[in-house]
């Protein structure tokens, strides 16, 4: 933020992040060309010593603090498609300086050797005004709904690894568009776009398998509608509501060969035929819901099935067998990583079942078993301690042994219920509490790869937040703590990909709780808002939070607290203090926020006190006398929020607005991309934002009766 005659002006409001590079002096910019395949992912690889000596260090992940290698690198490469910003500081903090992609034999020419404790990696796509990638190039960290003086006037474009990007003909993405989801260089004459672009949305690509988590219902069959014995029932709800109401997508199973058939299994329950349950709950459920992808873990029980007798149980499931994953499919040819839901869906091959007998599983002919042990690694079944997290096989194994296919990241299977299955107990597990820090400071780190799990696998999956929790780690977000400083219990997490409306009650989110806030994994550009209305209004306290870099981690302290710096911008609009007082949540997806033109009108001077009330921008006059929306005789100063050059509004002290008594007018000059903050009606003065003329009797400060707006 800047000041500006005394005036605090936010000048980061929208989402910013761009930089024209021929108008940068402090540093150079290496015009590296993006080639059309950027496999595998780019890395920002540092050095221990100048030119590229000594122990390197490399990072293809959004934001670091840097832990036991702090103060310690002299050289760094960043590649195409990445901005890198180093910190003197952990947390973001201290002097920072941004590279562009190229190679720095030497961070002593920017007075950083030996001193980076943090530091982001961001995206980095680049428009030209040139269709051969030359001329003066525009590069972006982050979406922009209008680009101002480049509008019309890119022929261009390079994409970072790991994005796609969506292009408007018009502003705040209107207009005709057009996806590019592939990286590297494009002519936009190919797609129908040269000279047109005038907004985009930078967001990631699509994922692959291995990068999903899932909530998986341990012993799924096991459900009250097929167990009756309490100690062996698993779950209460049966597949269908599992997979329909709590977005199951993996699911748990034993099954044995019994009475001439294979049957799902429990101890010694039998919980329903196998060919019947798949043929009637699961492939109605995949007809209906086509994008869909499951797991099946199956465990045989107590080693009674061989594979002709799965064989002659499965070739009575024809429209199961064909839905299921065949790693021996030519589709799948020269992939190095495991594909994406997308390519699974078209493929048609949704179903992926792996087991743990390896003599049942392998070629089946027309389908394919995996073994489990080739697909994942997995801690042992049964909580004991939940500080730990044993391994039951394969810790330390990051790839897949199937044939063809070696390159693929191994699966984690995370279990996470006790010996013997209890509700009352899984409502505690299951929670954020219970659950959260279980995966992220144990289970992760035992995994010795840090891996996060692609299935955790719970009892009675309705209990608790496991819903929630796989919706953060998928998409990142936000999670909200009952202490300051993100401490105490968590009240709820909310993910970050999709724009969210949340009142209090929903989502987990209890009301009147949070007074903190982490971000985990969040993208540049994702806008936070927090209200203590019910129904998020304006009137009361709310808070709005933009992030200005990808963050994997950082704590928001308070609500209460305006705060700009290099990962976020916090602008806190107080009435009578907001932390523990939360009532309605706002997240919006990179893009979504477009922000009100509103004008606050305060109790103090200072915009400080109470909201006397909030006003929308647009063409109107009213009486406070005759209006409930501003108390009378009330506001001494006001915040503009969001308001465009050419507005204007005058306040004054006659109900009839007579200029026989006081009156100040407030003409804006310059768009004001955050906040301005008029501090008191009795006082003229001009800058480069607002022109305020005060027009004194005997004083307007606390004795405001009318306003009269008029919007650009």
């Amino acid at each position: 933020m800047s000041k500006i005659n005394n005036k605090i002006i936010v000048k980061n409001r929208f989402i910013q992040g761009a930089v024209v590079i021929s108008a940068l002096s402090f540093q150079p910019f290496v015009n590296a060309q993006v080639s059309a395949q950027l496999d595998p992912p780019p890395q920002v690889c540092f050095y221990e010593h100048d030119d590229y000596a000594g122990l390197q260090t490399c990072f293809d992940s959004t934001q670091h603090t840097v832990g036991s290698e702090n103060d310690i690198w002299s050289s760094v490469k960043v590649p195409s498609g990445s901005l890198l910003t180093l910190f003197e500081h952990d947390d973001y903090g201290g002097k920072q300086w941004t590279l562009y992609p190229g190679e720095y034999a030497s961070l002593s020419d920017y007075y950083f050797n030996d001193i980076v404790s943090s530091f982001s990696i961001d995206p980095l796509v680049c428009f030209y005004d040139k269709t051969d990638f030359q001329g003066t190039p525009s590069c972006y960290s982050a979406s922009h709904q209008s680009i101002g003086k480049a509008n019309d006037s890119w022929s261009s474009v390079t994409v970072p690894v790991g994005y796609k990007l969506t292009i408007y003909q018009d502003d705040h993405y209107n207009g005709s568009s057009a996806e590019v989801n592939a990286a590297g260089q494009l002519r936009l004459a190919n797609i129908n776009f040269d000279n047109k672009v005038s907004s985009f949305l930078l967001t990631k690509a699509d994922k692959t398998f291995n990068e999903y988590s899932w909530v998986g219902a341990h012993n799924a069959h096991a459900s009250q509608g097929y167990v009756f014995a309490i100690g062996y029932m698993n779950q209460w709800l049966d597949i269908p509501e599992q997979l329909r109401d709590h977005n199951v997508r993996s699911l748990l199973i034993d099954i044995r060969y019994e009475d001439g058939r294979v049957e799902l299994t429990h101890s010694t329950d039998n919980a329903g035929e196998f060919i019947d349950r798949m043929n009637n709950e699961i492939v109605p459920f995949l007809k209906a819901n086509p994008d869909v992808v499951l797991t099946f873990d199956v465990e045989v029980t107590n080693n009674v099935l061989t594979k002709d007798q799965l064989k002659e149980a499965m070739d009575q499931m024809p429209e199961f067998t064909a839905m299921m994953f065949d790693p021996r499919d030519p589709v799948w040819d020269g992939k190095q990583e495991w594909p994406t839901l997308e390519e699974m869906a078209a493929a048609n091959q949704r179903i992926l079942l792996y087991i743990d007998k390896y003599d049942v599983s392998g070629d089946y002919g027309d389908y394919y078993v995996l073994y489990r042990k080739d697909v994942t690694m997995e801690n042992m079944w049964a909580v004991t301690d939940y500080d730990s997290c044993e391994e039951r096989h394969k810790y330390g194994v990051p790839t897949v042994n199937i044939l063809g296919h070696k390159t693929w990241s191994r699966l984690f299977s995370m279990n996470h219920f006790p010996n013997v299955p209890h509700s009352g107990i899984a409502a505690s597990d299951n929670n954020w509490d219970g659950l959260y820090p279980r995966i992220i400071d144990t289970c992760m780190p035992a995994t010795l790869l840090d891996k996060k799990p692609n299935f955790i696998a719970v009892d009675f999956i309705e209990q608790g937040d496991v819903q929630e929790i796989t919706e953060v780690l998928n998409e990142g977000g936000v999670i909200f703590y009952e202490g300051n400083g993100a401490t105490q219990n968590i009240v709820c997490g909310i993910g970050g990909d999709k724009t969210r409306y949340i009142p209090s009650g929903e989502h987990g989110c209890e009301n009147d709780e949070a007074r903190s806030a982490k971000l985990v994994d969040v993208q540049a550009g994702t806008t936070i808002v927090v209200y203590d209305s019910p129904s998020g209004n304006t009137n009361d306290d709310y808070t709005v939070i933009q992030i200005k870099h990808n963050l994997s981690e950082y704590v928001i302290d308070s609500f209460e607290s305006n705060v700009s710096n290099a990962a976020v911008n916090q602008w806190a609009f107080h009435n009578n203090g907001l932390d523990g007082k939360i009532s309605y949540f706002e997240v919006f997806k990179p893009g979504d926020y477009e922000v009100t033109p509103e004008i606050m009108l305060y109790e103090g001077n200072n915009a400080t006190q109470n909201i006397v009330c909030t006003l929308n921008v647009y063409d109107r006059e009213f009486n406070f006398k005759n209006s409930g929306s501003c108390d009378n005789d009330e506001t001494r100063s006001a915040k503009l929020v969001g308001v465009s050059a050419g507005t204007q509004f005058t306040v004054y002290d006659s109900p009839n607005g007579d200029t026989g008594d006081d009156y100040t007018q407030i003409t804006v000059l310059q768009d004001i991309l955050g906040t301005y903050d008029i501090d008191s009606y009795e006082d003229s003065y001009s800058d480069d934002y607002v022109r305020v003329n005060f027009h004194r009797h005997n004083g307007l400060d606390g004795k405001v009766s009318r306003i009269k707006i008029s919007a650009p």
